[in-house]
């Protein structure tokens, strides 16, 4: 840390990793750091409950890092087989790239670039017609090995389960077994997809670690020009192994969210996961898939996933239930601002809703942009067990008479259509109907029905809704 004055301290980055003890400060008590005095703060000064008042650094105008100690183990990937509960390890081992480039096929002759095509913002945003109009995310000449080789090593892959492969800092990103072992595939899919490989060597760079990227996912692709499109990965993948980018509120196919980076870790699964989705109703009505939950969690750039360690040492992961609730609350689902702070502030009713019809109701005044309320689908690392499953609101600042399980539904009913009981975004007859057999009790109560906003839901609403139709 080096002030204008040439004054510096160093620190060892095993004290400071992830320690928010060390803190680059800006402002003091809510305004900019001083100018005055022989010996200003300003720009910014080094403070914190780890630093002493000798390592305290003000004036601070650089920071740089220092000897790095290089590794001496060659990156590696490590390979699990997991049995059908997903927890107990059937076979493990670890790949070095060196033991891969000497032991099995290699893929790439250090010539031949692969690519994968870029986001297409024009009105077809699959680019069906295959003529790049973004150009490509992904243009690098590599050599690498077979992810179906690797899989061998531990037994493979058994039909209709699936990989994740796991990046360093944590990013999943999953493949179908048909996209692993291609024999599954049309020869029209296999033309256009290619083998799955992991790439440890970059023409510019060299093999891994100095390959930045790498271990980095590709696709052989077609022979041709060895482009993987976003046409490709539609007609190849299953959707619930499409990856999509969000931008203005519109989801654009990005095939190259599939070219996984820093990858040092490959889980095989000998049972696939259930499928699931989770229904929003808010000022908008939408589902979320599972595979699009599970996208939302591993988005690095996002920092969207949260987790909380319950009194009995049991880890929960999921979305913050605020991150969902932006996804509703107007019509910007999924972009700058997608979460209506002015609307939460306000206050309004979430309702978590289980498949059993068991319900809390949350105000968005508690909810709002607190990551200890969370909607989990994971325990401990894997998928919740039955009697949780497919969604858990659990966190740290809830009572556990506020946790709910088996949760398929979100609503917020102030911001819905008021008298839509059925739910179909538009009043009609049926929906008085419904609203009469709340009224007597022949049907459970939804507060999306009370017209009048008394809590109640009477014969009143059913004529109101008649009158507003």
């Amino acid at each position: 840390m080096k002030a204008g004055d040439g004054y510096a301290k160093e620190f060892a980055s095993a004290d400071v990793a992830r320690n928010g003890g060390y803190i680059v400060a800006d402002t003091l008590n809510g305004t900019p750091l001083s100018k005055d005095g022989s010996h200003p703060p300003w720009p910014l000064r080094l403070v914190g409950s780890e630093v002493s008042g000798g390592n305290r650094v003000g004036n601070i105008v650089e920071i740089e890092l220092t000897e790095f100690g290089a590794s001496t183990d060659a990156p590696s990937v490590h390979i699990i087989k997991y049995d059908t509960d997903g927890t107990t390890v059937l076979h493990e081992t670890n790949a070095t790239y060196l033991w891969m480039k000497a032991n099995l096929p290699v893929i790439g002759d250090g010539t031949t670039a692969y690519k994968f095509e870029s986001v297409d913002f024009s009105g077809d945003h699959w680019d069906q017609a295959e003529t790049y109009p973004g150009g490509f995310k992904v243009d690098r000449v590599v050599k690498g090995t077979s992810v179906k080789d690797l899989c061998e090593l531990v037994g493979g892959m058994g039909a209709g389960t699936e990989i994740k492969l796991v990046a360093s800092d944590g990013y999943e990103s999953k493949l179908g077994y048909a996209n692993i072992y291609t024999g599954e595939l049309s020869s029209e899919q296999r033309e256009r997809q290619g083998e799955a490989f992991l790439a440890w060597w970059v023409d510019d760079q060299g093999y891994v670690p100095d390959y930045s990227n790498g271990m980095r996912l590709f696709f052989t692709a077609n022979d041709s020009d060895h482009i993987f499109g976003n046409w490709d990965m539609h007609e190849c993948m299953g959707e619930d192994y499409w990856h999509y980018y969000w931008s203005d509120g519109i989801q654009y196919p990005s095939c190259a969210g599939l070219s996984a980076k820093y990858v040092d870790t490959i889980k095989i699964y000998s049972a696939s996961e259930e499928d699931w989705n989770l229904a929003l109703e808010g000022a908008i009505g939408d589902t979320i898939s599972k595979s699009y939950f599970e996208q939302a969690i591993a988005c690095a750039m996002g920092g969207h996933a949260s987790e909380y360690t319950d009194s009995k040492g049991r880890t929960w992961e999921g979305l913050p239930l605020w991150l969902l609730c932006g996804w509703m609350d107007d019509e910007n689902s999924h972009s700058e601002g997608a979460y209506n702070d002015a609307l939460a502030a306000a206050g309004y009713n979430i309702t978590i809703i289980a498949s059993d019809g068991c319900s809390v109701t949350l105000n968005s005044t508690i909810v709002a942009r607190n990551d200890n309320i969370i909607i989990a689908n994971k325990l401990n690392g894997t998928v919740l067990p039955e009697k949780y499953f497919p969604l858990r609101l659990t966190g740290s600042a809830l009572e556990k008479s506020e946790m709910v399980r088996n949760v398929v539904e979100i609503r917020i009913p102030e911001l819905m259509l008021r008298g839509d009981a059925n739910h179909d975004r538009e009043l009609s007859a049926a929906d008085a109907a419904l609203a009469l057999r709340m009224a007597v009790g022949s049907s459970g109560t939804d507060l999306v029905a009370d017209m009048n906003g008394d809590g109640r839901v009477t014969s009143i609403d059913a004529l109101m809704i008649l009158q507003a139709m």
